[in-house]
């Protein structure tokens, strides 16, 4: 009961003091009217239709593509010429630059904009969410207070409660709460600011969240399990990393509609039962959790004779 009073009073205080869902992390930039041609430009350039070292056309042919003025084209061509997009040669042709070689922190966000919808995209995106978390639990498992692992747990417990199913609701901003608190474990301002950043742009654009599908009391499971590991202070990038490893396996195996015994057992344990197991549902199952207390790695199915009975065999 004790403990109970702490976790919520240490829940409100950061309630508190937390930054609101509606404030942005970055100011809100007045729209100009080089805008529409600079995006444009910045999109082709990105999506691959300008290449690197291509010819721009020339000021005059922009214009009257976009039915705006020399200048507002001018305009346009030094903005893109700060994203380290083109290479602008007064007297001379507009050329286009790689965007892979360029250096400028700011091109990830407009990428963002701009390649929001590309598949490859999001998938980098997503792999890029996966291992910044085990980065960021790798370095918060050594600095963190035990009074931000409790305020975890406090969190972890509204989680469970799964009141709110819907990214814009209690559920995603309880989740941003629990990354910022781990974030501000860390001590480094970098990840705090990255991992602010990260929410910000997962609120403008819900579909990169890549962990949405779990049910409550499996979320809450995973988060229980993350805070165990942050409290003694070992392993909770590969606790973190391992439960992805399961989620992609049985995403793979329900893609190819090949879920096999193991899809019969997790559904027949699940709240749904009948249905195709969720990813959640799949990191959390009895021989995950076996594989986890002996330190054993879970070996994909056509591995097991090649293993040994031993390792595998029910307890």
């Amino acid at each position: 009961m004790r403990n109970e009073l702490l976790r919520q009073r240490l829940l409100d205080e950061h309630e508190a003091t937390s930054p609101s869902a509606s404030e942005s992390v970055v100011p809100a930039v007045r729209g100009h009217a080089s805008d529409r041609v600079f995006r444009t430009l910045s999109a082709e350039i990105l999506k691959g239709k300008l290449k690197a070292n291509a010819l721009l056309p020339r000021e005059r042919d922009l214009a009257d593509r976009f039915g705006v003025s020399r200048i507002v084209v001018r305009e346009a061509l030094h903005r893109l010429k700060q994203y380290e997009l083109v290479l602008v040669n007064h007297g001379h042709r507009t050329i286009v630059l790689d965007p892979d070689r360029a250096t400028n922190a700011h091109l990830l966000g407009l990428e963002s904009e701009v390649l929001s919808s590309n598949v490859d995209w999001v998938a980098a995106f997503a792999e890029r969410q996966i291992h910044s978390a085990a980065g960021l639990l790798a370095l918060a498992e050594q600095r963190i207070e035990p009074q931000q692992v409790e305020l975890l747990d406090a969190i972890t417990e509204r989680l469970a409660q799964g009141r709110a199913q819907n990214v814009d609701g209690e559920w995603f901003e309880y989740t941003r709460m629990y990354w910022m608190t781990i974030a501000m474990g860390t001590k480094n301002r970098f990840y705090l600011r990255d991992t602010a950043w990260h929410f910000k742009f997962l609120e403008r654009h819900p579909h990169f969240w890549t962990m949405c599908t779990w049910p409550p009391e499996h979320r809450a499971a995973y988060h229980r399990r993350i805070n165990a590991k942050l409290r003694e202070r070992q392993g909770a990038a590969a606790a973190y990393l391992e439960m992805v490893r399961q989620l992609r396996l049985r995403a793979e195996e329900d893609e190819r509609g090949d879920v096999g015994a193991s899809s019969t057992s997790s559904a027949a344990s699940s709240p749904d039962h009948g249905r195709a197991p969720k990813y959640g549902d799949f990191c959390l199952t009895e021989q995950h959790e076996r594989c986890e207390r002996t330190g054993l790695e879970r070996r994909r199915p056509g591995a097991r004779k090649a293993a040994g009975k031993s390792a595998d065999r029910p307890e």
